[in-house]
């Protein structure tokens, strides 16, 4: 990663409206199919993991941390939301450093999976993530309304990447709130 760029982890209520229009007009440039005019898709995130160049945002994670089950089990993860950089910043490195950063903070702070729901997997098998395939259940949401629970097998858009050694397993997993 360049040494002019500044990456900064915010909590979601420090995002103030310049940096808020800021996030919108990048994130509808990197994903054109989903135009709206917010910075986020599904639901805010906690926090989000931020890369400035010359004061200018130029990539973006949103962090979602909670618990989830995995066959009953109880896990802690960071859920990735909406990865992107800008275009003109794409190939650096910049996204694989923000993943670094990431599996670092989990690591530190006993997080067992990072965990995204992607359908280009270039930059997740780049870094460490694996494929899964198991039943999700979790909190359909769509344009700020609920519409119950759903419970799907997801087979081709699930990633994760262990911090603790612990395995993966087939099975159910309740991801106890929304889809990230």
């Amino acid at each position: 990663m360049n040494i002019d760029l500044d990456m900064q982890l915010l909590a979601e209520f420090e995002i103030r409206p310049p940096l808020n229009q800021q996030l919108i007009t990048l994130r509808c440039q990197c994903f054109p199919d989903t135009q709206q005019s917010r910075s986020y898709f599904k639901q805010l995130p906690q926090h989000r993991l931020l890369v400035f160049q010359d004061c200018q945002l130029i990539a973006h994670i949103g962090l979602e941390h909670r618990v989830i089950t995995l066959n009953e089990k109880v896990l802690r993860i960071f859920g990735l939301i909406d990865v992107f950089v800008d275009p003109q910043h794409q190939g650096q490195g910049i996204a694989s450093a923000m993943l670094t950063h990431l599996t670092k903070l989990g690591t530190q702070f006993s997080v067992d999976f990072l965990m995204a729901f992607a359908t280009d997997p270039r930059i997740y098998q780049k870094n460490g993530f694996h494929l899964v395939d198991n039943y999700f259940q979790w909190l359909r949401v769509d344009e700020h309304k609920n519409y119950g629970v759903a419970i799907e097998r997801i087979a081709d858009e699930a990633w994760v990447k262990s911090l603790s050694g612990f395995p993966w397993t087939n099975g159910c997993v309740d991801l106890l709130g929304y889809l990230f």
